[in-house]
């Protein structure tokens, strides 16, 4: 990690393409504060370097580190978590300021009134007596892999890394790692019915049953109607409206019936004498009246004219 992606202008941590090329960029180093100044090549990725040419080996952790910080600060700032179960925090703050550790840095941040560590790390190496003393003490941290996340910026061929970069990163769950986890609470179990009136739960390997008494429903009877005789006088316009109207509002039949020519069907067809006996009755049924023969020998029942 040699090529320094941010440098301070002004106290302002800015990108190598939001400056001028060369010393005029007015830059310093993140670490030692040394002049930098900006390169734009054609081969290497754009990045500060020491005016002096002088070693400087925490300059490119400490502009990742102060990118990291001004990202996390950001209103809204958002952070995922690594797996398993991966999530998106909404953080509150950032604990000010970060605390330089060997092979890395930590960070502190809060979430639901809750703070969480996140060691930034760019020597996984130096850095391994810090993950095993937060993993002994059980505080809750989640390692950063700097030096993975530079090496993907790298590969891609990209020509600087912007905050842009960073935050994105931030979001997601690439090259993070948990060092230490508190363990979730298991869900309380469901407490068991106390109340008077409530079910009791049968012994193991048992099965209660209660006979239920229902009542028996009465017999539905068709309605009797009188017979009409073969010597009185046949019903007229009115009687059969009444008698097809009654019908109607008992039980409506599956085909369309037009009241006006029924009253007139019924009405001719006792003046002709069509329905003398049963048999002539089902012919006109069939041949003049609506589909349904059921409801229409309802209708003719009504009116006194049974099967015989």
């Amino acid at each position: 990690m040699s090529l320094i992606p941010f440098g301070l202008k002004e106290d302002v941590l800015v990108e190598v393409n939001d400056v001028d090329q060369g010393l005029a960029c007015g830059c310093v180093c993140p670490a030692c504060r040394a002049p930098l100044v900006a390169r734009k090549g054609q081969v290497n990725i754009h990045h500060f370097a020491h005016h002096s040419r002088a070693a400087c080996a925490e300059a490119m952790g400490q502009a990742l580190l102060l990118a990291i910080v001004e990202v996390l600060q950001q209103p809204v700032s958002k952070l995922g978590l690594p797996g398993p179960n991966p999530r998106i925090l909404t953080l509150e703050a950032v604990t000010q300021p970060a605390t330089v550790l060997p092979g890395g840095a930590a960070v502190q941040v809060w979430y639901r009134q809750r703070p969480l560590q996140l060691f930034v790390e760019w020597d996984h190496a130096a850095g391994a007596d810090t993950r095993e003393q937060w993993l002994a003490d059980r505080v809750p941290s989640v390692a950063l892999n700097l030096t993975a996340f530079v090496r993907e910026i790298q590969h891609r061929q990209q020509k600087q890394i912007r905050k842009a970069d960073i935050q994105g990163w931030l979001l997601g769950e690439r090259y993070k790692s948990w060092i230490y986890r508190t363990p979730r609470p298991p869900a309380p179990l469901p407490e068991p019915l106390s109340h008077p009136g409530a079910p009791v739960s049968p012994p193991h390997g048992s099965m209660l049953f209660t006979r239920i008494q229902l009542p028996r429903p009465a017999p539905i009877r068709p309605p009797v109607f009188p017979r009409r005789s073969r010597e009185s006088a046949p019903p007229g316009q009115d009687q059969i409206r009444l008698a097809l109207l009654a019908q109607l509002a008992h039980c409506p039949p599956r085909s369309p019936v037009d009241v006006d020519l029924f009253v007139f069907r019924i009405e001719s067809a006792i003046k002709t004498g069509i329905l003398d006996d049963a048999g002539r009755r089902y012919l006109f049924k069939k041949s003049l009246l609506p589909s349904d023969d059921t409801w229409v020998g309802q209708v003719l029942q009504r009116l006194g004219y049974g099967v015989e």
